[in-house]
């Protein structure tokens, strides 16, 4: 084929590509500016783990394996934002290696190259490997897990078996909508009739599962799968800010409503280049891998489809399991092209376009109302850190390494400053969104004393010192 006889030169080696990937995702430090609102919650946690406060992190609404490794981080990095993308990008790294040892296992030593390529310049996987989000932690884990698993099922060892029911328990104390993946995976050994490596599978998995919902029904008094809110915001938990929820059974048809916008999402997630190519190399690959993914797949859209309509972010995982069937699609669109005499033309013209699509989609450009929120919170951070921000976004208290009270939105002015006295706040930060709503008087002015504006065109944010005496 073009792509590996001539594009991909023989001395080009895992090594080259890791360190490319790695590029890659240290570029996004710099073009992801602003930490997003979840990494918030992830680094707040990271802290308590940290300190050595495992009650409090355990307490957080996200599960502990991502915010213990930026804990892990912090003891070495003060910087806590930082940890968090030093997580994030670590296991990106990680995946490319893992992704080209594996594939190197069931392919030749080429596709595996091109399928760690891909890895290494997918945007998805580049975007993610550089946030304070668990998605580059629990896709390291999730592939791990599966290619262990076919690995166990083609090879007949136990060994491997066991270890993907450990590391898929893993991955549900990363990012708890991965706890239904052990039924397709589970059948699929009853299928063929392992009932020995089936038991070993699912004791494995269980034990990180069932330890986590115990230690969840002792906190709640429920018994939960997650934390997070995806269930009827009725049931608080007692002695925390946050809710627990049980699993979420919508009615079918809100669940088949859901079933298309889970689908689109499935294929953006893959990047519409890379999804055709996985839809021209298809039946190329090995029947049982294709059966493990098919079953894989079905069991994420049904699923995710019980929770809400998707995003991106939701089927992330997928993307290198996804990647060899891509590899395999090379060789169908070189069959293709080779027919013509402007064939290699149009085979470096593709692969040139399709990379550089993949690296410049990578990034974000920067939010820009997010991005004043941070440098306010910087300047605070200056002037007077450690303090309570009432504010609409906890982006400026972050920053300021202060404490956060949550103000609403379509309040009147001297409303939100009850709440804030109320939650003894120091500082209220003012931006252009919530300023809309308020109804500011003299009373509101008196109240307030301003002591930093910054603005972006129509956007601002102004700290405000509340006079409390």
């Amino acid at each position: 084929m073009y792509t590996l006889s001539n594009l991909f030169i023989r001395r080009i080696t895992i090594s080259h590509i890791i360190l490319f990937g790695a590029l890659l995702r240290a570029i996004g430090f710099v073009t992801d500016y602003v930490i997003k609102l979840d990494g918030i919650t992830y680094a707040w946690i990271g802290e308590s783990f940290a300190k050595g406060d495992f009650i409090k992190g355990l307490r957080g609404v996200f599960p502990p394996v991502y915010p213990m490794l930026i804990g892990l981080f912090h003891v070495v990095i003060p910087d806590i934002e930082l940890a968090g993308r030093l997580v994030s990008f670590v296991f990106g790294v990680l995946l490319i290696y893992a992704s080209f040892i594996f594939a190197k296992r069931f392919f030749d030593e080429k596709e595996a190259l091109w399928i760690s390529f891909f890895v290494a310049i997918h945007p998805y996987l580049v975007k993610f490997s550089s946030e304070v989000l668990s998605e580059s932690v629990a896709t390291f884990l999730f592939v791990v897990s599966i290619f262990l698993f076919y690995k166990g099922w083609l090879e007949d060892r136990v060994t491997d078996i066991a270890l993907s029911g450990a590391m898929l328990g893993l991955t549900y104390l990363t990012r708890p909508e991965y706890i239904v993946f052990f039924a397709p995976m589970g059948l699929i050994l009853l299928w063929k009739k392992k009932y020995a490596k089936t038991l070993f599978f699912l004791c494995c998995f269980s034990v990180f599962v069932f330890a986590y919902m115990y230690y969840m029904k002792t906190e709640t008094g429920l018994v939960v799968v997650s934390k997070k809110a995806i269930l009827a915001k009725s049931q608080p938990v007692t002695g925390s800010s946050h809710h627990s929820y049980l699993l979420p059974i919508l009615p079918i048809a809100l669940m088949l409503k859901h079933i298309p916008s889970v689908c689109i999402n499935f294929i953006k997630s893959q990047f519409v280049p890379f999804f055709i190519l996985t839809v021209l190399g298809f039946r190329a690959v090995d029947k049982g891998y294709r059966i493990l993914f098919i079953s894989l797949v079905v069991m994420h859209i049904l699923s995710i489809a019980t929770i809400s309509a998707s995003t991106v972010r939701f089927s992330l995982e997928f993307v290198p399991l996804a990647l060899p069937f891509a590899v395999a699609g090379l060789a169908v669109f070189d069959a293709y092209v080779k027919r013509y005499k402007i064939g290699r033309f149009l085979y470096a013209s593709a692969m040139a376009i399709l990379i550089v699509l993949s690296i410049v989609l990578g990034y974000s450009a920067p939010n820009r109302g997010r991005m004043l929120h941070k440098q306010a919170g910087q300047y605070l951070s200056q002037v007077d850190p450690g303090r309570v921000v009432a504010s609409r976004l906890p982006f400026v208290s972050f920053y300021s390494q202060g404490s956060w009270v949550a103000l609403p939105e379509r309040r009147k002015c001297m409303k939100l400053i009850d709440i804030a006295r109320d939650k003894k706040a120091e500082y209220f930060v003012l931006d252009d969104t919530i300023q809309k709503d308020l109804q500011w008087n003299d009373e509101c002015r008196r109240t307030l004393k301003p002591v930093k504006e910054v603005r972006a065109g129509d956007d601002f944010v102004i700290i405000y010192r509340l006079n409390n005496g």
